[in-house]
């Protein structure tokens, strides 16, 4: 039994691999920082960023003015997340591994999902520091007009807009990419410029849920989307607000407001705003910034109702995110007195991937892990989408 696992594990973890990379979307879109150096959960990784450069004028002269410094900035991610996901192999799967090439069992497959699943919900966990919030949230993005005055991001509206902000924040053209939840994704491919689209050709591995690149975006679909967050219902605090006020005082219960959370006002039923900060300032009272600033003038104890369990699609730039991922141990079989450990980093995405292997009673523990950081490093890179 031990020889037959030795020679197992080389081709479960690379199959395993080849799962990873099929399925890991937004590893391999957003700004990664991949390496075959081992670490540990709490080590921090710094992540190059791209910083700008001016231009100056040239003045011919007997010397050679002072060059600018040129400091590659970067900012620090710490490895703070270690998933695992085990599963059992019969005698019979394993006998199966061994004369085929292609068989993966199921639950080796379902452990790869279930890690796949967890690096993307952490990184679409960081997208609530945006401040961009668009479309409405009793509306999908992408549907024919509704006639009525409420304001909606209908068709093709919605890309336009999220194209808009990149664009007025100085997002390089390169390296856009959307992510669609399926309802979203439904009304998306029921317009021809989306079912139309063709083979991105961003990358050179395929990706499960890669729909197309259309209007200067890669666009993909996921069930992993984020969701807007729960909050109280509140009223504003203390003196009247007008029109352009980025800050309101809030009265609230216990529950704590956090960034990213969405409210609207019970008078102003279509605009809706977005917690970009907020401070505890007394056990009753917070104070919130805000985006946009107030469309209209407010008076004291205006009601307040909280947008929650929202589904948002994003759409940002791969610099607006940085991952950073390291296998836990070095490449190669490792034994043990109780397991047997083998890592592998893919040499086409960098991403890597451990399994362990332990003998228990009467049983055989098969065991995949990851270790992996994320961080929201340009929060103007990311536009939220109601969806």
């Amino acid at each position: 039994m031990s020889n037959q696992i030795e020679t197992l594990i080389p081709r479960i973890v690379s199959r395993g691999l080849l799962g990873l990379r099929q399925q890991a979307i937004l590893p391999r879109l957003v700004n990664s920082d991949l390496s075959a150096e081992t670490a540990r959960k709490g080590d921090v990784i710094d992540v190059p960023m791209a910083q700008p450069i001016t231009v100056s004028d040239v003045e011919p002269g007997a010397t050679m003015p002072p060059m600018d410094d040129s400091v590659i900035q970067s900012v620090p991610v710490r490895l703070n997340h270690w998933k695992k996901a085990s599963f059992y192999l019969t005698d019979q799967e394993m006998a199966h591994i061994e004369q085929s090439e292609q068989f993966m069992p199921l639950q080796m497959h379902e452990a790869i999902r279930a890690l796949v699943a967890a690096v993307h919900r952490s990184i679409l966990d960081v997208c609530h520091r945006s401040k961009y919030l668009i479309g409405h949230p009793d509306f999908l993005p992408f549907q024919p007009y509704t006639s009525g005055t409420r304001k909606i991001y209908h068709e093709l509206e919605t890309v336009i807009e999220a194209r808009r902000i990149l664009n007025a924040e100085s997002a390089p053209k390169q390296g856009r990419f959307g992510v669609l939840n399926f309802d979203a994704e439904a009304s998306a491919l029921a317009l021809p410029q989306f079912y139309q689209a063709q083979q991105s050709g961003a990358s050179t591995v395929p990706m499960e849920g890669e729909i197309g690149r259309k209007f200067g975006i890669d666009w993909y679909s996921s069930d992993l989307v984020p969701i807007a967050g729960k909050g109280a219902v509140s009223t504003i605090f203390g003196a009247s607000k007008s029109a352009g006020a980025t800050k309101i005082d809030v009265s609230s219960a216990a529950e704590t407001i956090h960034p990213g959370q969405t409210f609207r006002f019970a008078t102003d039923y279509d605009q809706h705003y977005t917690v970009t900060h907020a401070e505890r300032t007394s056990s009753s009272k917070q104070t919130l910034t805000i985006s946009p600033p107030l469309t209209k003038n407010f008076p004291n104890n205006s009601t307040m109702t909280w947008i929650f369990e929202k589904p948002l699609s994003v759409v940002m730039h791969r610099d607006a995110i940085a991952l950073a991922m390291r296998p836990l141990t070095d490449s190669g079989l490792e034994i043990t007195n109780n397991s047997q450990m083998m890592s592998v980093t893919d040499p086409e995405t960098g991403l890597s991937l451990r399994l362990e292997v332990s003998r228990q009673y009467k049983r055989t523990v098969w065991e995949f892990d990851l270790l992996w950081g994320v961080e929201l490093i340009r929060p103007e890179f990311l536009v939220r989408i109601f969806s």
